[in-house]
């Protein structure tokens, strides 16, 4: 943790720490947050996709770093939280985005699938708030987690994974609770179905036949959840809205948001639906 800096470093754009950040809805985060001035710190399974990212992020005149990391092991977590603040000196914004999606009925789903998703989607979660909270507590920043709305409405085949999301949902809850004491803000992010690596190809052009005009399924055709198709709009990103200085009452919240592609998840429709799942009444001052 840092101490006594002086004023002119701590006038430096802010840093964001991204999990999974070099492919689907991470890699768009990045590039949002460093289109609005902050420095990127990037950690990744994918060298060539990280580096190319990085090259794009400079090229917007932003400041930009890859490091490899397996947010399956605690040891990864907290040797990339470390080299991030080693390469930029602090942490602002803390988004754990990385996961894992594995389908199967329960009958069938094996305990290594199981404990493979609970060991991305939420133990991570747990390690990298656990170690990034000393940096947190000196910038008084921010963590968003990206959940899922399979975290709030359950889907069949999905046990694992919706129980991974259920559970960021909650931890966000439960985190935002423990961390504004220290003037620290926890949200969590859940996306619809969106076009990334975790949805196959065959399964979104399912969706794009039956609801070519985007919005939601209607019950008798989706009982159990609903599917989002694009549509632009203009907009901040949702992660970039709950970190700033704008959403100072953004604590403890589930945000549910109607997202279909990588490109497209950062613009916020003006009809997005917030669900709130946390503490209304904190109010901690954001750095």
């Amino acid at each position: 943790m840092l101490t006594n800096e002086p004023i002119a470093y701590l006038r430096r754009p802010p840093v964001l720490l991204v999990t999974g950040g070099d492919s689907g809805i991470g890699l768009e985060i990045a590039r949002k947050f460093a289109e609005s001035g902050y420095r990127v710190a990037i950690g990744g399974l994918d060298r060539r996709k990280g580096d190319r990212l990085v090259t794009t992020l400079r090229a917007l005149g932003g400041d930009a770093a890859y490091f490899l990391a397996d947010v399956r092991s605690e040891y990864q977590i907290r040797t990339l939280i470390r080299r991030a603040v080693q390469r930029f000196g602090r942490i602002d914004v803390l988004c754990n985005n990385a996961g894992i999606r594995r389908l199967a009925p329960v009958d069938k789903a094996s305990a290594a699938q199981w404990n493979d998703v609970m060991a991305v989607n939420a133990r991570a979660v747990f390690f990298s708030s656990k170690y990034g909270l000393p940096h947190l507590k000196w910038s008084r920043g921010t963590i968003i987690n990206i959940a899922s709305t399979a975290g709030l409405v359950g889907y069949a085949g999905g046990l694992a994974y919706c129980a991974s999301k259920a559970a960021l949902v909650m931890m966000s809850k439960t985190a935002a609770l423990e961390f504004a004491t220290y003037g620290i803000r926890v949200n969590c992010i859940c996306p619809g179905a969106t076009r990334t690596p975790l949805i196959p190809a065959p399964q979104i052009k399912k969706l794009s036949s039956r609801f070519p005009s985007g919005g939601s399924a209607n019950r008798a055709t989706s009982p159990s959840w609903r599917y989002f198709l694009p549509r632009k709009k203009p907009g901040r990103s949702p992660a970039v809205s709950t970190s700033s200085t704008a959403a100072p009452r953004s604590v403890g919240r589930s945000w549910r948001e109607k997202f279909r592609t990588p490109e497209d998840w950062p613009q916020r429709t003006q009809r997005a639906r917030t669900r709130i799942v946390g503490a209304k009444n904190f109010s901690p001052r954001v750095s």
